[in-house]
């Protein structure tokens, strides 16, 4: 998906407005960071530059980000209203904006908000799984503090988000073993264990090793009584594990185990822990609004294959991935290099809107030409609602599947997937 900064909408949006200019100084302003020495700048009439706002764009600088109000220019030498935060020294890459940056940036992000549901992000997450008592199953959560989220490092192990060897999503869990014993990261969800005693958990998940009997996943119930998956057979592919027990009377847990022998390394990615059926579900809150389509995984060992609705045909089984699409707003620029999920032509009816919403800024801040800004705003705004209806602009609208055996809702804490039918009696 095509991406565009913050700081290249703010350019475009100033060089639209007229008095836009890129520079790199030339040689190092005086030692007080007030004056910015540029040879190319003779070239723009000095009278007009002042009261314009100039802001260093150079990585790294000292004085990156810094804006300043332009006071004078002489020959090559940028005298600012207030010092930079160091002097500026040759080669410093610049830019000179008509308005101050704070209230394009404004506008840019209220332009990708104005701009929804014309333009927007869209969505795919699998990251539900029916039956599932898990959290963060593919893994696809940043890791904080040298673990996954939700899951807990046992004997100290390397653990990683692996982005090369990965079965589902764009990362896996890699598993580093130290020497001292097996390595473990475990998951113990919060279960009414007086109603499950009796009932059959499966814990189910995607290994990958390139020696046998390294890698394996087990459940403990009560920190001594565990039991097992094979091993497995180390030959560099991905293979689906299984352990399955009936919970004991005396259990205290029922606790997910992936795990790796000492010194030795395994990868682990979508997993699923069922000790009967769960109803409903979190969707998941990167959707804005309800999704628009729901589907499940057709074949249990195809997590990347087909997924159909649910229809009379296709009833929930355990196990299976639930695909949610819908739609987002674009992310909201919050720094420079911050990216939107926009190219061309989407970029276009940004700016537009953008330009609309800077002169509606600028009516409260330039008293003077509050009636022109007026003017020019409900111009720009009329320019971009002609520009929505253009084939290739407007991004394709979505429809929405029937919903079949399952029911939409939302509170105050967010919107939910509910079954009502049961769950088909064939389980891969």
């Amino acid at each position: 998906m095509a991406t565009t900064t913050r700081l290249i909408l703010e350019e475009m949006v100033a060089e639209a407005e007229g008095g836009y200019i890129s520079l790199s100084s030339t040689s190092a302003g005086n030692g007080g960071g007030t004056t910015v020495v540029a040879t190319g700048i003779q070239v723009y009439d000095a009278g007009k530059l002042a009261n314009r706002y100039m802001k260093i764009t150079e990585s790294g600088d000292t004085s990156e980000n810094d804006v300043r109000r332009i006071s004078s220019v002489s020959t090559s030498t940028i005298t600012v209203a207030t010092a930079f935060s160091a002097q500026i020294g040759s080669g410093v890459a610049f830019i000179i904006l008509p308005y101050h940056p704070d209230h394009i940036d404004n506008a840019i992000n209220r332009a990708i908000d104005s701009c929804y549901p014309v333009v927007y992000l869209p969505i795919v997450d699998e990251s539900l799984v029916i039956d599932n008592l898990l959290s963060n199953v593919s893994f696809e959560e940043a890791i904080s503090g040298g673990a996954h989220p939700n899951w807990t490092n046992v004997n100290s192990p390397t653990v990683t988000a692996e982005t090369t060897t990965v079965l589902h999503g764009s990362q896996s869990a890699k598993i580093v073993s130290g020497g001292g014993g097996a390595g473990q990261m475990t998951q113990s969800p919060t279960l009414d264990l007086t109603v499950i005693k009796g009932r059959t958990a499966t814990f189910k998940c995607w290994v990958w090793s390139d020696t046998a009997s390294e890698s394996r996943i087990r459940i403990d119930w009560d920190g001594s009584t565990i039991i097992n998956s094979d091993y497995h057979t180390g030959d560099n592919e991905w293979r689906l594990l299984t352990v399955s027990g009936t919970v004991p009377d005396d259990a205290t847990q029922v606790k997910a185990i992936c795990e790796v022998v000492a010194s030795q390394t395994g990868y682990f990615d979508l997993c699923w822990l069922t000790v009967g059926e769960v109803v409903k579900y979190t969707l998941p809150t990167s959707l804005h609004g309800f999704p628009n389509y729901i589907s499940m995984q057709t074949g249990a060992n195809s997590p990347n294959g087909t997924y159909l609705p649910f229809g009379p045909g296709n009833l929930p089984q355990t196990g299976r991935l639930i695909r949610v699409e819908g739609r987002a707003a674009l992310t909201e620029l919050t720094a420079s290099a911050t990216t939107a999920e926009i190219g061309r032509p989407q970029w276009l009816l940004v700016v537009t809107e953008a330009r609309g919403w800077l002169h509606d800024i600028l009516r409260g801040v330039d008293q003077k030409r509050r009636d022109e800004h007026e003017a020019d705003s409900g111009r720009y705004f009329a320019m971009a609602g002609e520009m929505k209806g253009r084939p290739g602009v407007a991004m394709q609208r979505l429809g929405a599947t029937k919903p079949y055996g399952y029911v939409l809702s939302q509170d105050a804490d967010g919107r939910y997937l509910s079954f009502t039918t049961r769950r088909e009696s064939s389980v891969e």
